[in-house]
């Protein structure tokens, strides 16, 4: 699998209930799955004043062998 992250310093906002929220999380899944398949995966997490998006697809996803990923 191939792990790419971004962070940034903050936090999580709590979403407003009137807003559709997590849109942009969730449109990248959804491409992400339809593109990808089912072993492409986001993960979001929050710690220690970091907000993390991590994305992990298969090496072919992106043109590389497998043997080539750690």
């Amino acid at each position: 699998m191939h792990p790419r992250e971004v962070a940034n310093t903050g936090r999580w906002v709590t979403p407003n209930p009137s807003q559709r929220p997590g849109t942009g999380i969730r449109t990248l899944r959804k491409r992400l799955e339809l593109l990808v398949g089912p072993e492409a995966t986001v993960s979001t997490s929050e710690d220690d004043g970091w907000v993390r998006v991590r994305i992990r697809m298969p090496a072919r996803a992106i043109g590389m062998p497998e043997e080539h990923v750690a």
